[in-house]
């Protein structure tokens, strides 16, 4: 009978022990993917990789996209790792969106280090009429990125929306 409650009350602290081992690596990693809220993202250049549609002849259209690699630098000036699982993200120019992207793979940023990484982007063509009009119609160009940033987290993928806007550029 004694033996019964000893086996009971170790299971009990060892269950108790695993939960706190898990909460404190939980902490960690929740504070990594909030120190990527502090980082600084800098676009270095676009690399154009294709076009499409684009029908010959006897039938030619303008082409509706450009697929690009856009390479950006991320600095983390945090003192932990900061970690980006995956994101999706559209460009908006004037509020208007002006094509799509994403980050497919786990980035980790260590701390007052940066990281130049590319992502995929495509271009939408069909609205850049109506954007540059707009930009000279206002005088100013402002530019916004929203999206999706995914957490994995051992229970699954918490999906965060996110809009951020730059202040207007005059043109």
């Amino acid at each position: 009978m004694d033996t019964r409650k000893v086996v009971l009350a170790m299971m009990v602290i060892a269950m108790i022990v695993i939960g706190i081992l898990i909460i404190c690596c939980l902490e960690s990693e929740i504070e990594q993917r909030e120190a990527l809220l502090d980082c600084e993202i800098t676009p270095n250049y676009l690399y154009p990789t294709g076009w499409g549609p684009v029908m010959l002849p006897p039938n030619p259209q303008i082409p509706s996209y450009v697929d690009m690699w856009m390479s950006v630098n991320i600095y983390n000036p945090n003192d932990i790792t900061a970690t980006l699982d995956r994101m999706d993200y559209t460009i908006y120019a004037n509020g208007g969106p002006t094509g799509m992207g994403y980050f497919a793979q786990r980035i980790d940023i260590p701390a007052m280090e940066s990281r130049d990484v590319i992502t995929t982007y495509r271009v939408d063509l069909t609205n850049a009429p109506s954007l540059v009009i707009s930009a000279i119609q206002s005088g100013a160009l402002t530019w916004g990125i929203g999206g999706t940033v995914y957490i994995d987290t051992p229970i699954g993928a918490l999906e965060i929306p996110f809009y951020k806007e730059l202040p207007p550029r005059s043109m």
